[in-house]
């Protein structure tokens, strides 16, 4: 992954394998106050979910952190630290007030939020975003901005 900086609020890493990329979730977790917004975009199998698991630690969830495609939402901690979004299976901007999204924007604990590319509307809300990318079978790209 290279050396390791000291702001990762614009930085753009190769990610070789699941291990580098629950890592650089901790790495970029370490960093983080506990009210943030972080918004993900990325292909299926590009190490969102792997990313989160990265945050997870750093929080000292105990839970197993699972990829929330089919529940829609997942939150860990006790007290809850974490909740865990993924919008791929959500079609319109009705679903997605359903599933609660503004209570979801308004809670005080840092919020991931994956496939958020479908809902532009949720940008004004973010303090990161990050997008994955597949740059061969293995290797991944991950940019942060904030």
């Amino acid at each position: 992954m290279g050396t390791e900086p000291t702001s990762l609020k614009h930085s753009v890493y190769e990610v070789w394998n699941p291990q580098e990329m629950e890592y650089l979730g901790a790495l970029f977790a370490s960093a983080l106050e506990g009210n943030e917004l972080i918004l993900m975009t990325g292909p299926l199998g590009a190490g969102k979910s792997t990313f989160t698991k990265g945050i997870g630690a750093v929080l000292s969830i105990q839970e197993t952190i699972l990829s929330p495609t089919f529940v829609l939402v997942r939150e860990y901690g006790n007290p809850l630290s974490l909740i865990h979004v993924d919008l791929y299976r959500v079609e319109t901007p009705e679903e997605l007030q359903d599933l609660g999204i503004q209570d979801i924007l308004n809670r005080d604990v840092i919020r991931v939020i994956e496939w958020a590319d479908k809902f532009p509307a949720l940008d004004k809300w973010a303090h990161y975003q990050i997008r994955f990318s597949l740059v061969s079978e293995s290797i991944r790209k991950v940019k942060i901005d904030g």
